[in-house]
Parts: C-alpha cells; sequence; structure tokens
C-alpha cells in the first residue's frame, strides 16, 4: 500500500516565510485625562488627521490611520481609563516615531 503523498503547504516550502515583508509592531498607552474621558476622544482624532492627512482613516474601532507599509491604531480601552496607541512598520523606529508622535497628539489634545 502506498502512502498519500500531501502536497506542501506554500509557507513550508523553503525560502517563503524568509521571502516575506518583516514588520514590527510597537504598543503604548496614555493616561486619559479627565477632558478625553468628558468629551471622547474626538479632539485626539481630529488632531492625528491633521497630522497625517495623507493616512487613509478608518473610525470603526477608534482610529486606525494606515498607509500602504504602516499604520497607527488609536482607541480608548474599555477597561481602563487609558488610550492605547499600536504601530506597525517596516522597521522597529519607524513603529515607535508613529507611537509617538500618536502619544504626543494625546498628550496635547
Amino acid at each position: 500500500m502506498q502512502a498519500a503523498v500531501r502536497p506542501a503547504c506554500p509557507l513550508e516550502r523553503p525560502g517563503s516565510v524568509a521571502a516575506a515583508p518583516r514588520y514590527a509592531i510597537v504598543k503604548a498607552k496614555v493616561e486619559r485625562g479627565t477632558r478625553t474621558a468628558e468629551r471622547g476622544l474626538e479632539d485626539v482624532y481630529a488632531a492625528l488627521r491633521r497630522r497625517f492627512p495623507e493616512a487613509s482613516a478608518d473610525t470603526q474601532d477608534g482610529l486606525r490611520l494606515a498607509w500602504r507599509d504602516r499604520w497607527l491604531h488609536v482607541r480608548p480601552s474599555n477597561t481602563e481609563p487609558i488610550i492605547r496607541l499600536i504601530a506597525e512598520a517596516p522597521s522597529g523606529a519607524a513603529a515607535q516615531e508613529l507611537v509617538d508622535e500618536g502619544r504626543r497628539l494625546c498628550t496635547a489634545s
């Protein structure tokens, strides 16, 4: 009896994973001040949109700003009085820059 031969999954082929682009994720949080707690994050979202007008914006869950090769997601926590920031970019430094700018705008608004 001959054993069944299963074709290899594309990710099992040598070099497939190595050929995929690598991205870094950076996560941070900012204390939610009384002003943002009372008014929501509309001022923060507006400041982020002004700062990054070239990014596409999605407001389904907070504000997600997206570029071709990176994104920044800013949203209130549902369990803590904080604002969560998550960024993904081709390098840790690029992701950190997005989070730092988002944090700066969160605390300024």
